[in-house]
């Protein structure tokens, strides 16, 4: 206190805020952490950008309440595991944190492990396929494969490859391969 001004009132105390209803707009924003991703950060941490719920909903600015946002970042290391296996990394692990100085910034950690490659390929035929008149097809199918031995897995080209292959078998005379 100073002896030339007059005492100060004394500061009210400070009002609590508002309990905020589970309904109330969660603000959040997210961090998505690629853990030795050897040379793929960038590309994976895309792919989780785009595909994940909790990400594509910040992306879009939707308002999400308190408790949606709960449930996605609950969601989100199981949806980040599914995503990364679809890129050949079936030993992923993933986390949401969230700040401890900033509990409105959320982080997904990400480990997405080593991708897995094709130890062997093997296309085996039955019935009208297996006939010895359609080595030809056989032999065509099976060079066509385009997971060969020693590839890196990924969802998309084993879903083209045996898409392809299917298409060839039905051009090649086999309707219900």
């Amino acid at each position: 206190a100073c002896a030339t001004r007059p005492p100060e009132p004394p500061v009210p105390p400070a009002v609590p805020a508002p309990e905020l209803s589970p309904d109330a707009p969660a603000v959040y924003s997210l961090d998505i952490e690629v853990e030795g991703g050897n040379g793929d950060t960038g590309r994976l941490r895309s792919l989780l950008g785009q595909h994940l719920d909790i990400a594509r909903y910040r992306a879009s600015q939707a308002a999400l309440s308190r408790v949606e946002l709960a449930r996605l970042a609950a969601a989100a290391p199981a949806q980040a595991q599914t995503l990364l296996e679809t890129e050949g990394h079936f030993n992923a692990t993933a986390r949401v944190e969230r700040d401890p100085d900033d509990a409105t910034r959320l982080r997904l950690v990400v480990a997405p492990g080593p991708r897995t490659r094709v130890a062997s390929v093997a296309i085996d035929f039955q019935e009208g396929m297996a006939e010895p008149d359609a080595q030809a097809l056989r032999d065509s199918l099976r060079r066509a494969w385009p997971l060969g031995e020693g590839a890196t897995f990924t969802q998309a080209q084993w879903a083209a490859g045996k898409n392809d292959l299917l298409l060839r078998a039905r051009s090649g005379g086999y309707p219900l391969a």
